[in-house]
């Protein structure tokens, strides 16, 4: 009824106890690599989510900034002042007062036109030397 002889019997149970060692090794390798893995995903899913609402908070606080602005576009007040500002329209007894450009009255040029050719010249000069004149000219 024996199969085998004792030491053979007693080798294949060894060499069945190692097997099962290094499956069972590598089975809990795999398990401890794949759990690593899921919640790597997980806190970069988080983080991910965590971005985006912060993104829509942002977008939520700009749409309400332009919500606002639309509404005070559409008040009579503020069409009223880009009337008078773009289109130099006045109410009815208004006077309006007209100042004389600064450039042109200035005591240094003579004509409006001599103004904006200097600085014409100014704004053509490289921006070393308009640093130059700015700390040395003066």
């Amino acid at each position: 009824m024996a199969k085998g002889s004792p030491e053979k019997r007693i080798r294949f149970r060894l060499l069945r106890s190692q097997v099962g060692l290094i499956g069972g090794s590598i089975l809990l390798v795999y398990l401890l690599l794949a759990n690593i893995l899921a919640i790597f995903q997980v806190y970069r899913i988080d983080r991910e989510i965590v971005a985006l609402r912060q993104k829509a908070a942002e977008l939520e606080v700009k749409n309400q900034d332009l919500q606002n602005l639309i509404a005070y576009l559409k008040t009579d007040s503020f069409k009223e002042k880009e009337a008078r500002r773009k289109l130099n329209y006045r109410k009815e007894g208004e006077k309006v007062l007209v100042l004389p450009n600064p450039v042109a009255l200035s005591p240094e040029t003579q004509e409006g036109e001599e103004a904006t050719s200097s600085e014409d010249r100014v704004t053509s000069l490289p921006t070393y030397l308009k640093w130059w004149y700015y700390f040395f000219e003066k």
